[in-house]
């Protein structure tokens, strides 16, 4: 049976908690790979810039945000 690196992680691993409602979509940018796009219910999308050493505390704040009209 071949391996494929699977293993448990850590409960408390750094989370981007930017929405008020739960995420629906994301991607990354095709021409920039730290660049994040989340997409919620809450009616935004919200664009994460994600460092080259990765995610080392839970991010709150956005680099830039899209709202949806009422």
């Amino acid at each position: 049976m071949k391996a494929y690196g699977y293993q448990k992680l850590e409960a408390d691993l750094p989370l981007i908690k930017g929405h008020g409602r739960p995420v629906v979509d994301f991607n990354f940018s095709p021409f920039n790979d730290s660049l994040l796009a989340t997409a919620s219910e809450d009616g935004t999308v919200k664009l994460w810039n994600i460092p080259e050493e990765g995610i080392t505390k839970d991010v709150i704040k956005a680099d830039g945000e899209l709202k949806a009209n009422d």
